[in-house]
C-alpha cells in the first residue's frame, strides 16, 4: 500500500495530516530541516576509565601491543593479524587448548551460536583461541562433528546445513597464542574476553567463576554449551555487549529502546529488526545541524526512488518514509525503516 505524506512547516515540531492516498503532489516547507543523523547517546562507560593497562581482565582495559594470526583456511581472515578493534565489531574471544576434545566441541557449539545471533540482526565475531601449543591441532578443524550443536530449531543455521551429516562447518578465525597474549591475560581453560568493537573490554567471563554459570545435575559448575542456561547466558552478554553505547553512538533493538523519545532506532536496510542505531529525524527547533531542507531532498520535482518500508507501506522516497516516522497519525516503531528498495509487494 502507498503512502502519500503531506507535511506543513510550523515553529517546533512537523504536523503530519496522516497518509493522504489519493494525493498527486507533496507539500513540504522550505523552511524544514531534516535528516536522519547520529543522535546524543548514553554516557560511554568507558568515558572516565582510570586504569593503568596492566590489569587486561579489567573492564573498559585495552592493550593493543598483541594481535594473532587467524589460522582458519574456512574463515575470511585467515593469514590476518587480529586483536578485537582491528575486527569492528563486538566480539568474543575464547580461550581453550589445542587438543582438548571438551574445547572442540565447546568452539563447534560457538560457530553455531554466532549463527543464532545474525539470525537475529547481531552483527558479532567470535574468535577461539588456541594456547599452549605449537599449532590450532583439532580446535581449527572443519567440518567437525556437531556434538549435539545442531540440534533441534538449530539444524538450520548455516554452519550445520553448510557441514552436512551432523558436521559444522567452522568459519570463524581461529587464532594461534604461543603463550604470550595469554599469560598477559592471565588466562584458564575456558576464558570468555567480550570486546567492545573500539577493543575495550566489556566484560571478562572466568571459566572458574561459579557465580556466573548455571549448575550441573551433579552440582559443579562449568561454562559448557551443552547447557541451555549457559548458551542463553552468552547469547544475553553478547547482546547486551551490542548494545553498549562507545563512540557516539547508541545502538538500539527491539528490546532495548532509544534512551531519549526524540530518537528511533533506525536498522541497516533491508532488516527490519535485530541491531540498529539510534538517529534523530529533526525539525528546525530541535536540529543540531543542517543536511538541507525538506523539499529539496523530497520535493515533488524529484523523480520518486520508490522504497518498501519496514510498516508494509510504499513511501516515494526514503526521505517520505523517515518524515511520516515523525509525523504520520499511524507511524509504528518499523516506520522509517527500509524493508528494500521499491515498492512492496502488491502496490
Amino acid at each position: 500500500m502507498r503512502k502519500w505524506v503531506v507535511l506543513f512547516a510550523v515553529p517546533v515540531m512537523g504536523f503530519g495530516c496522516g497518509p493522504a492516498m489519493d494525493a498527486e503532489n507533496i507539500s513540504l516547507g522550505d523552511d524544514v530541516d531534516w535528516g536522519a543523523r547520529n543522535a546524543a547517546w548514553e554516557v560511554d562507560a568507558c568515558a572516565d576509565f582510570q586504569g593503568d593497562g596492566t590489569n587486561l581482565q579489567e573492564a573498559c582495559s585495552s592493550d593493543d601491543s598483541w594481535s594473532m594470526e587467524d589460522k582458519n583456511v574456512h574463515s575470511p581472515t585467515v593469514g590476518q593479524q587480529l586483536r578485537p578493534d582491528t575486527l569492528g565489531k563486538v566480539s568474543l574471544w575464547a580461550y581453550y587448548w589445542a587438543n582438548c576434545g571438551t574445547c572442540v566441541q565447546q568452539l563447534a557449539f560457538l560457530q553455531v551460536l554466532k549463527d543464532e545471533l545474525t539470525s537475529q540482526g547481531y552483527d558479532v565475531e567470535i574468535v577461539g583461541v588456541a594456547y599452549r601449543s605449537a599449532d590450532i591441532g583439532q580446535l581449527g578443524a572443519s567440518p567437525r562433528a556437531a556434538s549435539g550443536a545442531c540440534q533441534g530449531a538449530r539444524s538450520g543455521y548455516a554452519s550445520c546445513v553448510q557441514g552436512e551429516n551432523d558436521m559444522i562447518k567452522l568459519t570463524i578465525p581461529v587464532v594461534l597464542d604461543p603463550g604470550r597474549v595469554s599469560e598477559m591475560h592471565a588466562v584458564n581453560r575456558g576464558d570468555w574476553f567480550v570486546y567492545r568493537p573500539d577493543g575495550r573490554l566489556h566484560k571478562y567471563i572466568s571459566s572458574e567463576h561459579t557465580d556466573e554459570m548455571f549448575a550441573n545435575p551433579d552440582g559443579s559448575f562449568n561454562g559448557h554449551l551443552t547447557m541451555q542456561e549457559n548458551w542463553n547466558y552468552l547469547i544475553d552478554q553478547l547482546k547486551t555487549a551490542a548494545m553498549a553505547p562507545y563512540g557516539g553512538k547508541e545502538p538500539c533493538s527491539a528490546q532495548h529502546e532509544c534512551g531519549d523519545p526524540d530518537q528511533w532506532c533506525q536498522f541497516p536496510d533491508g532488516q527490519c529488526g535485530g541491531q540498529g542505531a539510534c538517529v534523530t529525524t529533526l525539525l528546525p527547533a530541535r536540529a543540531n545541524q543542517s543536511v538541507g531542507s525538506v523539499s529539496s531532498i523530497c520535493g515533488t520535482d524529484v523523480t520518486p526512488q520508490w522504497v518498501c518500508s519496514c510498516d508494509g507501506y510504499s513511501y516515494r522516497s526514503r526521505c517520505l518514509a523517515e518524515a511520516y516516522r515523525q509525523t504520520g497519525s499511524d507511524a509504528t516503531t518499523q516506520s522509517g525503516n527500509i524493508s528494500h528498495l521499491g515498492k512492496c509487494e502488491g502496490d
